[in-house]
């Protein structure tokens, strides 16, 4: 069906859903686009639904569709997979429950994705907005918060691996509904509950591209990105960071089929060596991540490469395989 369902993934989100929610409510959508809000608990042990039920019963728009899921297993990517299952209309949004975007979000995104069928999906530019002063590192590290603009003119993204972050992207259902049918599955599920896991939206943009879809950015998708106090600590950006690092070289097959190389039984073996050098070399090379974190934290986050390629071995071909097979 012609119209847009956003979908709200939620763990804990009690003490942030509500002003989120608030935000939503108050989108200026034109008359004949339909629109949902899909709220999908992601196995909360807070009051996330009592939050999300009186919110939108405070803020609600009538003739808006509203309901809320369950997805007991965790993770964001199945969350949102939850969401996409429930949703009825033909675009979608991803709305973090930490996001509050633009009053002509809903409408900006719906003719994104109207105005031309190859775009698989878009994302707009986040702005931090913090109760707190934001640390003398943000700037550095702001892409690991989704709070950057993605390119610097409107358009399709080029580069050697284009990839779009999660918070606010929007998704044509149909793109996603051909990765499906040609058994895509994460390898990376994204955060999980207290624990951080990262790349979840980059490996869906690469499926995206490699399924023959386009990425799209628009600085008229802007959305402001909450960031509490306890997530501008030092130790938070150091999960953070890991995170990153470990994801990033996880999804190094997906790389391999865009730039259309093959993957040789020497391919795993060249990598870890690689990864191995550079963990080397970031032993004695000053860093802006040592300033930040001290030596051996630093050294930490340059080691998780190597345990990552470590944890693909004897899999390079087989997920290569499976990962090709999305160009059908």
């Amino acid at each position: 069906m012609t119209g847009v369902s956003l979908i709200v993934c939620c763990y804990n989100s009690a003490s942030r859903l509500g002003i989120t929610l608030e935000h939503l409510s108050k989108q200026v959508v034109p008359e004949g686009i339909q629109w949902e809000v899909i709220i999908v608990d992601n196995g909360s042990n807070d009051n996330t639904k009592e939050v999300a039920r009186i919110a939108w019963t405070k803020f609600g728009r009538i003739g808006v569709g509203f309901k809320i899921v369950d997805q007991p297993i965790q993770g964001l990517s199945f969350a949102r997979k939850k969401g996409i299952e429930e949703s009825l209309y033909d675009v979608l949004i991803f709305c973090d429950d930490d996001n509050w975007l633009s009053s002509d979000y809903v409408s900006r995104a719906f003719h994104t994705l109207s105005a031309d069928s190859t775009i698989g999906a878009a994302g707009g530019a986040g702005e931090p907005f913090s109760d707190s002063k934001l640390p003398s590192w943000f700037a550095h590290y702001k892409y690991a918060y989704a709070c950057f603009e993605q390119a610097q003119t409107e358009g399709v993204l080029n580069g050697r691996y284009p990839r779009l972050y999660g918070a606010g992207m929007v998704v044509r259902k149909a793109a996603l509904e051909k990765l499906y049918k040609n058994n895509f599955s994460n390898i990376l599920s994204d955060r999980s509950g207290q624990r951080l896991s990262s790349g979840g939206d980059t490996e869906l943009s690469y499926a995206l591209l490699i399924s023959g879809f386009k990425l799209w950015y628009s600085p008229h998708l802007k959305f402001m990105h909450y960031l509490p106090k306890s997530r501008l600590t030092n130790a938070y950006l150091f999960r953070l960071m890991m995170s990153l690092a470990y994801s990033n070289m996880s999804l190094v097959i997906y790389q391999y089929v865009l730039s259309g190389m093959r993957v040789t039984s020497l391919t795993w073996t060249k990598d870890f060596f690689l990864r191995l050098y550079s963990f080397i070399m970031d032993l004695i090379k000053p860093s802006v991540n040592k300033s930040t974190f001290g030596f051996f934290r630093a050294i930490q986050i340059s080691f998780m490469p190597v345990l990552a390629v470590t944890s693909l071995v004897g899999q390079y071909r087989k997920m290569f395989k499976k990962i090709s097979e999305l160009k059908k």
